[in-house]
């Protein structure tokens, strides 16, 4: 069946389908996972160790339970760092995902456009072609009469070659611009599309009005959210710099001493807490700090030249 596309019809459909979109909106929802799993109150599981064993001696002997849980603790404002890095992913992939909408939404009026143009092209050259051949046959019957020269049907054959080379670069260009649309909103390839509507659209605009919302594109709003999260980016480097730290708990069960020689049978526990003291992270600091560095510098170049679009990714 063939789609009759308007231009409010072909936006429309851009929201919801161009494939770009649609990955930017998903984006959205592994940020929000990635905020839920920094907000985590321990981030590591707590180990557990388990070990059995007998131990002899002369007269003597002891079967011993032990019993070890490991949990290690987040210490120097880690949590927050990274649930300030999370959360500021999450603003800048929402953020992307807008600029994804806006540029989809502009490659498809763009597409449109062309299309639409080459097709009105397509009509007029049409017409033009079949202007040439009417005059080709009334050159070819004046020359039969003897009216004009044979260079007057010449001519009349240039012109209608002339025509018919600017119908096909007209449907070349219309082709470009239809499978253009096709793979913007998702259609199939065999998918017949006609386009209609009118390109007489008149529309003003107003220069303050339109730097004002330059500075508000949803490219520099997710530039501005990158900076917010390489800063808590630093703020997190400064915290690995810290050691590891971690609370070691081994209640030893079950403790029987046997001796032989009295045939008596002693039993204890005890439950000792320990600290363990890990390695620092400084390279993880110094990481964060020449990353800073480079985003602090992104946007004041797209403030410079806001028509440019970013090529600046999170790392």
């Amino acid at each position: 069946a063939q789609e009759s596309l308007t231009l409010e019809r072909a936006l429309a459909l851009a929201r919801d389908r161009t494939p770009s979109v649609l990955a930017a909106r998903a984006r959205i929802e592994e940020a929000r996972a990635r905020l839920a799993a920094a907000s985590l109150l321990l981030r590591d599981n707590p180990e557990l160790e388990a070990a059995a064993g007998r131990r002899e001696s002369s007269g003597n002997g002891s079967e011993k339970v032990e019993i070890g849980i490991l949990q290690n603790l987040d210490l120097g404002g880690r949590r927050s760092a990274r649930i300030g890095v999370a959360g500021a992913e999450l603003v800048a992939t929402a953020a992307e995902s807008e600029n994804a909408l806006r540029q989809a939404l502009r490659s498809v009026a763009s597409a449109y456009f062309r299309g639409y143009q080459a097709q009105e092209r397509v009509t007029l050259a049409s017409r033009a072609e079949t202007i040439a051949e009417e005059i080709l046959q009334m050159a070819r019957r004046r020359h039969e009469s003897g009216d004009v020269a044979l260079l007057d049907v010449n001519l009349a054959q240039a012109a209608l070659a002339r025509a018919r080379a600017d119908v096909h670069v007209a449907r070349s260009t219309q082709a470009v611009a239809l499978g253009e649309i096709r793979a913007l909103l998702a259609f199939a390839p065999e998918q017949e599309v006609k386009l209609a509507g009118d390109l007489e659209i008149s529309r003003v605009y107003d220069l303050q009005d339109l730097l004002a919302k330059a500075t508000d594109r949803p490219d520099i709003r997710a530039l501005q959210s990158e900076l917010e999260a390489a800063n808590a980016e630093f703020r997190l480097g400064r915290a690995l710099a810290w050691p590891e730290f971690g609370i070691t708990t081994r209640p030893a069960l079950g403790i029987f001493r046997f001796m032989k020689s009295a045939g008596s049978r002693h039993g204890s526990s005890s439950s000792p807490v320990m600290i363990s003291v890990g390695t620092s992270r400084r390279s993880s600091f110094v990481s964060s700090s020449k990353m800073d560095g480079r985003r602090r510098c992104t946007p004041r170049m797209v403030f410079a030249c806001p028509s440019a679009e970013p090529v600046a990714k999170r790392s």
